[in-house]
């Protein structure tokens, strides 16, 4: 692993915020997520975009769900987009 990268670790990103949606459609949540510095990563293309949280400690969150992306499209932790990430 490169000194410095993120290491992305898919089963900690397993709470589903949107349904498949378009990213016009979620682009407020994603907003609102930056402004409120979440880690939580998107993933999709064309029409079909899906936000996962990260799983933090005390998490109130009880939905989580199998299936996050591998490789998502973007990743923010703490509201800063990280671009230069590696896959646990």
């Amino acid at each position: 692993m490169t000194k410095g990268k993120y290491v992305y670790d898919r089963k900690k990103f397993c709470v589903p915020v949107t349904k498949a949606e378009p990213l016009s459609s979620i682009q407020f949540i994603i907003d609102n997520f930056i402004g409120k510095k979440i880690t939580f990563c998107i993933d999709g293309e064309g029409e079909s975009w899906e936000i996962w949280r990260y799983v933090e400690d005390a998490d109130s969150d009880k939905i989580k769900k199998n299936g996050p992306p591998e490789k998502p499209k973007y990743l923010y932790v703490e509201g800063e987009e990280i671009v230069d990430f590696v896959s646990a």
